[in-house]
């Protein structure tokens, strides 16, 4: 083998372990985006379980109100039948004010999800 035959297969072999480290370095970066991908999709499942959960509890809570509802207006039905000498009973329920209660009522501020009692719906 001659010197000029030598620097020639040395060139080769300094050319190939450069191409070695780039295919190398574009594994890692596959890597890298590849494990940041697995992170956002396990965040992204998460957050939809998360969202279902909401989902559920924000029915229970709409059935919830509407029974709620119902026996107030139930409530009111048994006082407009109450006669007026019953009305002067001390546990009167006068203190109902219907119209107001059902036209005003207003969404309340959120509530921490841990203190709201519904943890285990």
């Amino acid at each position: 083998m001659s010197y000029q035959e030598y620097l020639i297969l040395k060139e080769r072999v300094e050319y190939l372990q450069h191409s070695q480290s780039l295919v190398f370095g574009c594994c890692r970066i596959h890597f890298s985006l590849w494990n940041f991908v697995s992170m956002s999709v396990i965040q992204m499942q998460v957050m939809f379980d998360q969202l279902c959960d909401l989902n559920r509890k924000e029915q229970v809570l709409q059935e919830a109100n509407t029974n709620l509802r119902r026996q107030l207006i139930s409530l009111v039905k048994q006082q407009d039948s109450i006669s007026p000498k019953e009305k002067t009973h001390p546990c009167k329920l006068d203190s109902i004010y219907p119209a107001q209660l059902l036209g005003t009522m207003k969404p309340q501020k959120a509530i921490d999800s841990s203190q709201d009692g519904f943890e285990n719906l």
